[in-house]
């Protein structure tokens, strides 16, 4: 019978078209989508730099239902066709690329829609790299240098500094960046390692540049001092290496300090990383920088003698201005009240067993407190400027702009670094909080009396 049909349906055809009757119509009856009732749509996929994708997966989705899917060429190019209608998305997918994801436009029967797209690279987890670019000679903020984000040769982000010299950008998840900074009649600087963990803020500290005019070498000079005592430390062994958190490789310069922990290091003009080495201590590392023809003093740091298991010393340092900052820490104790430690009540025992090893009031530091025995809770460590915390002498942003450092230390050496971020307006900084062995970023500023209420 379904010969006899066939026969049949061709016997109608030629009389159709014998008779000349315009009117048959003689389609399939599987043929659901004839020209009149389907559209194109086509385009070229490119990345941000206008660079052909190909092999990306184009899928046309009505409703949750996929209707197509094509792939895209060696140039980029797609055509797919679809049955005339509207409501339907799009979702183009490309490895190494964000996927795309969008309503379009409605489909019109024997039409081409022109759908050109371009993607934007899948960078994944985020974080971002933060700090202030100051001249080494006033330490005012440099407008308008370039900052570079690379890792390795590969350049990754960049952004420009503003009026203050502050920049931020965004970059993805990742170790051993290195942060490039150019601006113009200055020397180009690198600070390197830099490590930026997902949804972190790294704050690096505030990177000094150094005027093309200096040529030749200079002198760098400091003082190194105990972060318990505040007294200098003779005999440290100083390595330096080129460019800014330099922690391995070729040794440029070397040294050592006096009895009453003072140095002084003849070096060219650039930017170096000073390796700080001495038996019972944990090493250290600062940053410092030589102009040509000049002393550059007043390049100190301080160094923890190595902790037991379980201690956890914090080491405050910082710039000729203000002259006091004060370490604020406050805990839990087994009966109750959360401890206060600082300058005007410089001990607990209360389970928790910390206290004030040094208080500085005359610029630079260290001020370090030390916790030999943490009980369960969470402790706050703050910084309050006493030189400016007067409601008088507000607003006020010596505090930010002291070059503050927090470095925190335990039994396997350094385990956190705090910068403080520059040009903002407060006299106290929540540096962090710890809480077993988390360790948990704050970074906010305010005019809260450290002295006068308890902190949190």
């Amino acid at each position: 019978m379904k010969h006899v049909f066939g026969i049949l349906k061709w016997v109608v055809v030629l009389l159709c078209i014998t008779m000349g009757l315009h009117s048959c119509s003689c389609s399939d009856d599987n043929d659901h989508h004839g020209s009149n009732n389907s559209g194109t749509i086509s385009g070229v996929l490119q990345d941000i730099d206008g660079n052909p994708i190909a092999g990306a997966t184009i899928e046309i989705y009505d409703g949750g239902t996929l209707i197509a899917t094509t792939t895209s060429g060696a140039d980029g190019s797609y055509s797919v066709e679809v049955p005339a209608g509207s409501g339907y998305t799009i979702l183009v997918t490309a490895d190494g690329y964000t996927p795309i994801e969008m309503d379009m436009d409605d489909v019109v029967g024997n039409e081409t829609m022109i759908l050109d797209l371009e993607m934007d690279p899948d960078v994944g987890a985020t974080g971002t790299v933060q700090g202030v670019v100051r001249n080494a000679d006033d330490r005012s903020g440099i407008e308008g240098a370039t900052i570079e984000i690379y890792d390795g040769e590969d350049l990754i982000a960049t952004t420009t500094t503003d009026a203050g010299g502050n920049y931020a950008v965004t970059v993805a998840a990742g170790s051993g960046y290195t942060v490039r900074v150019t601006s113009t009649g200055f020397i180009t600087a690198d600070y390197n390692a830099v490590d930026v963990a997902e949804d972190e803020t790294v704050i690096l500290e505030a990177i000094l540049q150094i005027a093309d005019t200096y040529v030749g070498d200079g002198t760098i000079e400091g003082t190194i001092t105990d972060a318990i005592t505040g007294n200098g430390v003779d005999a440290v062994s100083i390595t330096l290496r080129a460019g800014l958190n330099t922690r391995s490789g070729a040794a440029v310069a070397s040294g050592s300090t006096e009895a009453d922990g003072t140095y002084s290091i003849d070096v060219p003009t650039g930017y170096y990383t000073a390796q700080l080495t001495k038996a019972g201590y944990i090493t250290a590392y600062i940053s410092v920088i030589s102009l040509g023809g000049e002393t550059t003093g007043d390049q100190n740091a301080s160094i923890s003698p190595v902790l037991a298991a379980g201690e956890t010393r914090i080491v405050l340092t910082w710039g000729a201005d203000p002259e006091d900052l004060d370490s604020h820490l406050t805990g839990p104790t087994i009966s109750g009240p959360r401890f206060h430690v600082y300058y005007s009540d410089d001990s607990i025992s209360d389970g928790t067993v910390a206290g004030l090893d040094a208080d500085d009031t005359t610029s630079y530091g260290p001020e370090t407190i030390t916790i030999n025995t943490q009980i369960s809770g969470t402790y706050y460590y703050y910084v309050n400027d006493y030189t400016n915390m007067d409601a008088g002498t507000n607003p006020s942003s010596e505090l930010s702009n002291s070059g503050a450092q927090v470095k925190v230390y335990q039994s396997t050496g350094l385990v956190a670094t705090f910068n403080i971020p520059a040009n903002h307006e407060g006299t106290l900084w929540a540096v962090f909080s710890l809480n077993g062995t988390t360790i948990t970023p704050i970074n906010t500023f305010s005019y809260d009396d450290a002295d006068a209420g308890p902190l949190p």
